[in-house]
């Protein structure tokens, strides 16, 4: 009777748990981000950049843009925006929408994995409802998953696709041989390409199925065949619906700039031994690594814990296997990027939350049945204190958020419209950080400025000289604080009207 009510209870505490951090990922999802977690230029332009076929579409009915055609190479969040704004009007939230829903999966998906995790061993239901909530806690609260979660970028919508591929290739390995298991991994492959499809640095998923075909040959050599042939299904799967796709957009776009993966995943990657090394003493350096080190530490023990457990008794969990394939993937593949901005890095963040939610249980096989459970809350406490950095991160955040890229939107907007009375031309805002204020405002845009065009306006960071062409300062404008950036400094923003 009384662990039925312990149990009744943890229930609903991980559901009221669930709803919260939910909900508030889509309070205000059009609240300025946290600039100190980048350097880059990343939240002047990236959103601009990954929704400006989609907002073009909108505005003028033409999907194509002067530049930054990525819907060419990575069509499938473009295409769900589209449909986004469609339904729901174009905005700022609108935009972030689709991706802020994709975060949730994530989290929906880390907790299918515990619960794998935790089915296998067989634990009782109030310790896995507890660890279950825990994985929720950590990931949910993770202070950079949460702000890169709730932007219109890439990286996370990737990160759902991917390891939902890799969550149903896993469950096919579980499944007999027949029919059935054929289906499972021709989802996965689809998963994958939808993955790529949505940005080409899922090659990182590619990798981690291929690191986890090794540990499961390694473990369980007498069925390869299944792991090696499933695998070949799901690429062949996958290589079909990327290259079906990309030849459907060829056709489609024929005469327009065209984009290959070389212009976004090639030419960030470099094979020279020196800078592979430099590259990997930056990754340790990265700022998601270097915020979460307390957590990362954990999730090393972890794994230590598992290879005990492993040389000790013989039991390696297959999920286990497939998060630690995910987490030596991500070693092998992000290190030998040029450029390291931490939304590379969010991707890490999913295997370090599953080894470490999974560690207190894990400490508590290891001790003696009396010592168990002491060392499993000792575990728990250890892994909320770790936990401290985000959830005050969090909190702050969330005090007094900031609205300025939707506020100077309107305010550009407003002085555009009024400035362009009576000159019998329909305006056109210009420039790298016009996209992005599009979503906000709703305006035409360019991203360069074009010869002979008329009504052109060009939002720039700084002062700027454009030769062959005369620019009057209109307005100046304080964007997300000017933050500092590595290639323009703290630099405020102008309006300018563009004469010829």
């Amino acid at each position: 009777m009384h662990n039925a009510k312990l149990n009744r209870l943890v229930q609903i505490a991980t559901v009221i748990l669930a709803l919260v951090l939910v909900g508030l990922r889509f309070v205000r999802l059009e609240a300025d981000p946290d600039t100190s977690l980048s350097l880059s230029r990343v939240f002047y332009t990236d959103e601009g950049y990954n929704s400006c076929n989609a907002v073009n579409e909108i505005v003028t009915g033409h999907w194509l843009c002067d530049r930054n055609n990525h819907i060419l190479l990575m069509p499938w969040m473009p295409v769900v925006q589209y449909l986004a704004f469609r339904t729901l009007g174009l905005s700022l939230a609108v935009a972030r929408l689709p991706a802020t829903v994709l975060s949730v999966l994530i989290m929906a998906l880390l907790l299918v994995a515990v619960r794998r995790r935790l089915d296998e061993e067989q634990v009782s239901s109030p310790r896995k409802w507890t660890a279950l909530a825990l994985a929720l806690f950590l990931l949910g609260t993770n202070y950079y998953f949460y702000v890169y979660g709730r932007l219109a970028l890439l990286d996370l919508p990737m990160t759902a696709f991917g390891l939902a591929s890799l969550l149903v290739f896993h469950r096919a390995l579980a499944l007999p041989r027949g029919a059935k298991v054929w289906w499972y991994f021709a989802g996965a492959g689809a998963l994958l390409g939808l993955a790529f499809l949505t940005k080409p640095s899922a090659a990182l998923y590619a990798t981690v199925l291929l690191v986890f075909v090794l540990l499961q040959f390694l473990v369980e050599p007498a069925s390869w065949c299944k792991y090696v042939f499933g695998l070949m299904g799901a690429f062949l799967v996958s290589a079909i619906l990327v290259g079906g796709a990309r030849i459907v957009l060829a056709a489609a776009a024929a005469g327009y700039q065209k984009l290959t993966p070389s212009h976004l995943v090639t030419e960030r990657i470099v094979v020279h031994l020196y800078t592979i090394l430099r590259n990997y003493e930056k990754f340790f350096n990265n700022p998601v690594v270097r915020s979460n080190w307390g957590l990362l530490l954990l999730a090393y023990i972890n794994v230590v814990v598992i290879a005990f457990q492993a040389a000790r008794a013989g039991i390696f969990r297959s999920v286990d296997r497939l998060m630690i394939a995910y987490l030596v993937a991500c070693y092998l593949f992000l290190g030998f990027f040029v450029h390291q901005h931490p939304r590379y890095f969010v991707v890490l963040v999913v295997p370090v939350m599953y080894l470490v939610a999974t560690l207190p249980g894990n400490l508590r096989q290891v001790f003696s049945r009396g010592t168990g459970a002491r060392v499993e809350a000792l575990g728990i406490a250890l892994v909320l204190l770790a936990n401290s950095w985000n959830v005050v991160r969090l909190v702050n955040y969330h005090r007094a958020p900031a609205c300025s890229l939707r506020t100077v939107a309107q305010e550009v907007r407003e002085v555009v419209m009024a400035d362009s009375t009576g000159r019998g031309t329909q305006p056109v805002l210009c420039g790298d950080l016009a996209a992005t204020l599009a979503l906000a405002n709703g305006m035409r845009f360019s991203f360069d400025l074009h010869p002979g065009v008329q009504g052109q306006y060009l939002f720039a960071q700084g002062e700027v000289a454009v030769p062959g062409y005369r620019l009057r300062r209109l307005a100046t404008f304080d964007l997300l604080g000017n933050y500092y950036c590595y290639d323009y400094g703290r630099r405020r923003m102008l309006l300018y009207r563009v004469e010829q």
